[in-house]
């Protein structure tokens, strides 16, 4: 657009023009790859009309500016795109590592208990015991591979409901049942409260109660021991809103957008109780969302707690496996007794290796958390320490530390034995003070060759 001998003219269009004296104006289009990204304007108050060279020298400018304007652009978009692919990178190094810990440590009590199970005249309360760990382990590992396989399937589209008439109850009282270890080892108080009648809904009833066993379990693994979970339904118009609420470490603000999304984890100690694979609440807005329902999270702040708000529609021959044949118990040759101390804080793993260690003749003690296994240590001074990274209250890294800090003449050897295998965690736990940095599980022949390596005392 170029306007000439604005001050004589009585087009409306140009008043604000002939308002600030101009006696010619030129309005321009940036147009780069075909798109407008604005306009550039010139004025002069000089003369009433421009020279053919200088509209043309403005054509120029314009051309330029735009390509710049352009270039910014891609440059923004890509340096976008570049910070997003190493985002993503990072949460799928993250998400790696974390399953090969989450992984591994169902292993190593399963792997102790089936060593126990092997050994000749094992007392009933081994035996019990043992048992019951393989079969939470086992269970444990099961949920992890099923989300995993949940978010694949999901991905592609593959995941299909077999829907059926199903009341509320029964899902939320199934849901509870598979949450009710764990939320037994953190002493937790469970509350619910569902309206009265009967709420049926015409669901997958295998799928919600793995939605509800997830968002139970979530809360369980991110509160802390003895606080109140609860489980509170109502009827909404034609919904029924079911909110699952506990009074845990809450979620950043930040997170609360992204917590649904895959790999997605809260801020990861070396605890595994803040990890977690980032997956479980994706397969949970999924499935919600494939039931024609909804999902959302609200939090007042970290350590306020959080709630996890589900709205759904209303809807008005086994084959014996015969064992496989048992192999013959093994020559086992006593070493001669060590004292050993095991810092752990999983009672599946911490159980079986004492029983596995004092069959072997050793003489064992245990300790549950990073400060009474810097205590035991210094009492005590065992041969060897298996010592957990993820404990509370110290992990095993401030453990070692602390350790060769108060005891560094200390002739008992440190051993990290933990889930987290990558090389920068061995050089962390060797530089924190170890003697040895050995990944969950351990095999009973390691576990005997650590032992018998250590010192006994004259």
């Amino acid at each position: 657009m170029i306007a000439e001998h604005v001050q004589a003219s009585g087009d409306l269009t140009l008043a604000a023009a002939r308002a600030a004296g101009l006696g010619a104006y030129a309005c321009f289009p940036l147009v780069a790859q075909g798109r407008l990204l604005g306009t550039l304007s010139y004025g002069t108050r000089l003369r009433p009309a421009f020279e053919a060279d200088e509209v043309a020298v403005m054509q120029v400018v314009c051309d330029q500016v735009a390509v710049a304007l352009e270039r910014a652009r891609l440059i923004a978009e890509l340096s976008l795109r570049n910070r997003e692919f190493a985002e993503a990178d990072r949460m799928k190094d993250e998400f790696l590592a974390m399953l090969a810990h989450e992984l591994r440590n169902p292993m190593a009590p399963i792997l102790n208990a089936v060593e126990v199970l092997r050994m000749p005249g094992v007392p009933p309360p081994a035996t019990v015991r043992a048992l019951d760990a393989v079969d939470r382990q086992a269970r444990h590992m099961v949920r992890l591979l099923d989300d995993l396989l949940d978010v694949s399937r999901i991905k592609s589209g593959k995941i299909a409901l077999t829907r059926a008439p199903v009341t509320l109850a029964s899902i939320v009282s199934h849901a509870v049942q598979a949450c009710a270890p764990l939320m037994g080892q953190g002493e937790h108080r469970f509350e619910s409260r569902l309206p009265v009648g009967e709420i049926t809904l015409h669901a997958d009833a295998t799928r919600l109660c793995q939605v509800f066993a997830n968002l139970l379990e979530n809360a369980a693994k991110y509160s802390p021991p003895r606080t109140t979970i609860a489980l509170v339904a109502d009827v909404e118009g034609d919904e029924v809103v079911i909110r699952v609420c506990d009074e845990g470490f809450g979620l950043e603000r930040g997170l609360l957008e992204h917590v649904f999304g895959l790999f997605v984890q809260s801020h990861r100690t070396a605890d595994r109780t803040q990890g977690g694979l980032g997956i479980g609440l994706t397969v949970v807005r999924s499935l919600v969302e494939l039931h024609g329902g909804s999902v959302s999270a609200s939090s007042a702040g970290l350590g306020r707690g959080s709630e996890f708000v589900v709205r759904l529609p209303f809807a008005a021959e086994a084959q014996v496996l015969q064992p496989p044949p048992q192999a013959p118990a093994p020559t086992v040759e006593r070493p001669k007794p060590r004292r050993v101390l095991v810092v752990e804080d999983n009672e599946d793993i911490s159980m079986t290796m004492r029983d596995l260690l004092e069959y072997w003749g050793h003489e064992v003690t245990l300790a549950g958390d990073g400060p009474s296994g810097v205590e035991a240590v210094l009492s005590q001074e065992p041969d060897i320490a298996f010592i957990d990274i993820g404990l509370p209250g110290l992990d095993g890294y401030q453990v070692a530390a602390s350790l060769r800090s108060r005891a560094p003449e200390s002739k008992t050897r440190l051993v990290a034995l933990t889930g987290y295998g990558r090389p920068e965690d061995r050089q962390r736990a060797l530089a924190a003070g170890f003697d040895q940095h050995v990944v969950k599980p351990v095999t009973s022949e390691e576990l005997r060759a650590l032992v018998e390596a250590s010192e006994v005392p004259n």
